[in-house]
């Protein structure tokens, strides 16, 4: 199961109940708001009251890149190692991330892709969260876990390129697009730039809530304004692949996605796009990346090339 993104309670519960896999399973709460309201410290009081046997509290805030103008972007090797040893991971460490969202799903695949982007392929979400283990009466503690602080070794960590986008990436997509026949199937077959922010965002009618972002899209983009569609059901059930994949298929992406030699997707500042992510690793896409700077670094870097009004999915 260590390879597999998604585990469930059921599977958790077990490894727990014997010391040896015990030893190698490191869970962490990655929750960014709570009963009193949102944010961080909200999420660390409900921490403190009730959580997983053995797990700590991973502040999302405090692992990235504070030197970057550019918020919540991925975190440097060293400040990533500096921050997660404190926790016991390690390479051979199995770290499952859960969140007390209904789905689930709500910070855990921004987490889920940092470990992944950085090179730690140990890692997968418990399906449901705080909330379905709750339901199912599984036990909690409000015990502290001891510390199990690892030697600083960077070694282990590196920036997996294959899955994480720059803004030149995309540059050289938009000059590829511009400078190609849309009729071509070179066109057809070149990268997707998938764009998962709210409708009103993309169409350019809205920039509610993002901080110094501009209205509108890039050019030949894909809009999805919801990403947590494919991945969790009306009742917040995680949805089966074959579901996952239907779904991507009514919505025409499916056979855009297999054709196309590389996805890349990006929201406002990669939490959406995050889940998006995941949802297409389940479905077995692996000819993708993440682009981290999203729509704030966009809005700063290349405004020149920003357009409005299109078909939103």
């Amino acid at each position: 199961m260590s390879g597999c993104p998604i585990v469930s309670c059921e599977w958790l519960y077990d490894q727990l109940q014997d010391d040896r896999k015990k030893s190698k399973i490191q869970i962490l709460d990655v929750s960014t708001s709570g009963s009193s309201g949102s944010g961080i410290k909200a999420a660390k009081l409900d921490f403190n009251e009730a959580h997983i046997e053995g797990a700590n509290f991973y502040d999302i805030t405090l692992c990235r890149d504070k030197t970057s103008s550019i918020s919540n972007m991925l975190p440097s090797v060293g400040v990533f190692n500096d921050y997660v040893r404190y926790f016991g991971v390690s390479a051979d460490v199995h770290v499952v991330v859960y969140d007390n969202s209904d789905t689930g799903f709500d910070s855990t695949p921004r987490v889920w892709y940092c470990f992944r982007a950085l090179n730690h392929r140990r890692v997968s979400i418990l399906a449901g969260g705080l909330k379905l283990w709750t339901a199912k009466e599984l036990p909690l503690t409000s015990n502290k876990t001891p510390d199990q602080k690892k030697e600083f070794n960077a070694g282990q960590w590196r920036r997996l390129d294959s899955i994480y986008s720059t803004i030149s990436e995309v540059k050289r997509w938009l000059d590829r697009k511009s400078s190609t026949n849309q009729e071509n199937e070179e066109a057809i077959t070149d990268t997707v730039y998938i764009d998962v922010r709210p409708k009103d965002q993309y169409n350019g009618t809205s920039t509610v809530g993002v901080k110094g972002c501009l209205p509108g899209h890039l050019p030949d983009s894909i809009n999805v304004a919801n990403a947590w569609k494919y991945l969790v059901d009306e009742h917040n059930q995680l949805r089966s692949v074959n579901e996952i994949k239907m779904l991507f298929a009514e919505d025409g992406l499916l056979e855009i996605i297999e054709k196309c030699n590389k996805v890349i997707v990006a929201c406002n500042n990669g939490m959406e796009s995050a889940v998006l992510f995941l949802a297409l690793t389940l479905i077995g896409t692996y000819k993708m990346s993440l682009y981290d700077g999203g729509w704030e670094e966009i809005s700063k870097s290349i405004p020149d090339r920003i357009v409005k009004t299109e078909e939103v999915i």
